[in-house]
This record gives C-alpha cells, structure tokens and sequence, in this order.
C-alpha cells in the first residue's frame, strides 16, 4: 500500500490550527501519517498539537521535546527527512483540505514514480471565514505546469498544493543551501531533475486572512515591478548555480538551458537577445503581453542590479 506523509510546520497557528487537522481527519484516504513541527509558538498552537496527538496515532509532534525557531523552509525540511513515505504534501496551518484531496491526487498520478516529480493542483481562495473570494487563482486561459525555462521565469508552485514522492524529496535533502521558500525550490527540482505537473482541479480551501506567513498578494508600480521581477531574476540565478554545483545527474539539455539562464546576467546586449530568441521565455499564469514583458526586462536590463 502506498504510504503518504503531511508535513505541516506551524508557528503561532491556534486559530485556524484546528480547521486543518480536522480536514486531514475527514480524508477519504486513511492511510496518512501527520508530521508536525512547531517553529517555537508564543501562543497555544504546541498545546493543540498535542492534543490531537494523544487521541490519533498518526499525527506525530517531532520537536515537542525541543521546540525552536528555524525558519519556514528549514522546518519542512527537517519534517521530510523525519521518516520515509512514498508521497509527501506539503499542509499549510491556517487552510483547510477537500475530503477527497489525497484520494484523487494520489489516483491521478499512480502509487509510485522512478522519477523525482512534483504534481500541484489548483487551490480555491477564501477568507477568514472561509467564504469564497475566487473559485481558482490560475488563470482562465488554461495554465499547464511550465517546463524549465519557463520555471525560471515565473515559479507557479504553492506548497498548499502540492505533493512530491520521495526521489523528489531525496534530491531536497542533498540541497545544502537554503535559498528562498521551499515549495518553489521544490518545485525547480522537479522542472531541472524530474517532472512538473499540474492538476487542474481545486482540492484546497487557501484562507487568506491578515496574519498569513504567505499569502495571495500583488504589487503594483513600476518600482515594485521592477523590484520583485529582479529580486525573483536574482533568487533563480543562484538556484540554478546550486543545482549545477549540486547534481550531476542533470540531463545535458536542462543543464544548457541553467547556463544559458545565468548567462544573461553576464553578457551584452546582443548576447541577451540571442539566448532570449532561442528560448522565447513565457509566463505560465499570465498571456502572450506577460511574456512579452518579462523578455522585454531581460532584454533591456531596466532596473537589474539597481532596484533597492
């Protein structure tokens, strides 16, 4: 039988902690082991865990002995190297799962994989009362899990969404730095090494309330454009350094396809308009003019280096 393992880090989570966990016992797919890791709560989120944890022997407090702030990314690592499982999903503390969320994500992608993948479906967004603001967040012109190239564009990954096997979660553990979130340096694993897929279902109820780690959001301005295009330009770049460095098993066309990436930040004009006609990056949650956008910046180098 296939073996599932959530991994959910929580800090300062008791209002909407209990929603979550209910929703994960509601699962039409029983067979689930909860990890959970507390990143040091000044309220009474670490109570709550245990509570649940003396009355289901499959929800597991792993640092109840020694609870300590390691940052988010760091948390979720140290749940996935806790024990080993064919799949992982990534659970948020504030959001609340479908009854058939693992059921029909495990049926769409099969009980095992050779290869490290990553499938993320489509989430519902609501709000503090769960009342729906949009029924999907991705866009209507029909969005497919981008390839590499497109990736390092725009990461599309939710960790809410997402689950990932334990190749994927394999390579994670290799990764010694910790750059950026973990769901979209999940996620540029599995476009370099592995594979991206998308669902194009809803299986998440995603709350977006005032006191979200992360939330839905956007920037408007020119400035902020310009920031968080090359602060993302910036965190890629030293993603796809660290996975050259880090694995050799990368196939010879993604590893191309990372140098030619880091290139643009090294070479002229001319030579940034070659690697840009040959890879004709696009933006997989946005239309033809988003793509358009994003090369016209690479192109032209506005506001590269000089955004504070």
């Amino acid at each position: 039988m296939v073996t599932v393992n959530i991994l959910l880090s929580t800090y300062n989570g008791e209002k909407y902690l209990s929603d979550q966990i209910e929703s994960i016992l509601n699962q039409t797919f029983k067979g689930w082991t909860l990890l959970i890791r507390d990143d040091d709560s000044s309220d009474s989120t670490a109570e709550i865990i245990k509570g649940y944890e003396s009355k289901d022997a499959r929800i597991k407090f792993i640092n109840k002995n020694k609870i300590e702030n390691i940052g988010i990314h760091k948390s979720f690592k140290s749940l996935a190297k806790f024990s080993d499982a064919d799949w992982y999903f990534l659970c948020d503390q504030d959001d609340v799962w479908l009854p058939n969320k693992i059921e029909n994500m495990l049926n769409y992608t099969g009980e095992k994989s050779e290869e490290a993948k990553l499938v993320y479906s489509d989430l519902t967004t609501v709000d503090s009362n769960l009342n729906i603001i949009s029924e999907r967040i991705r866009n209507s012109k029909g969005h497919e899990a981008p390839i590499l190239k497109d990736y390092l564009l725009q990461p599309t990954v939710t960790g809410c969404a997402v689950m990932f096997n334990r190749n994927l979660r394999n390579y994670w553990l290799l990764e010694k730095k910790i750059i950026g979130l973990h769901d979209s340096m999940l996620g540029f694993l599995a476009a370099s090494l592995g594979s991206l897929e998308f669902i194009n279902e809803s299986y998440t109820l995603y709350r977006q309330h005032s006191e979200n780690v992360v939330g839905s959001s956007t920037v408007s301005g020119i400035h902020a454009i310009l920031q968080s295009f090359w602060g993302q330009n910036q965190l890629m770049n030293a993603r796809a350094c660290d996975v050259l460095e880090t694995f050799s098993s990368i196939s010879d066309k993604n590893k191309k396809v990372l140098k030619e990436f880091i290139k643009l930040n090294h070479v002229g004009l001319l030579g940034r308009f070659k690697v840009i006609i040959k890879y004709r990056y696009r933006y997989s949650l946005g239309g033809k003019l988003y793509s358009l956008f994003g090369n016209l910046l690479l192109l032209s180098n506005i506001g590269n280096k000089g955004v504070k």
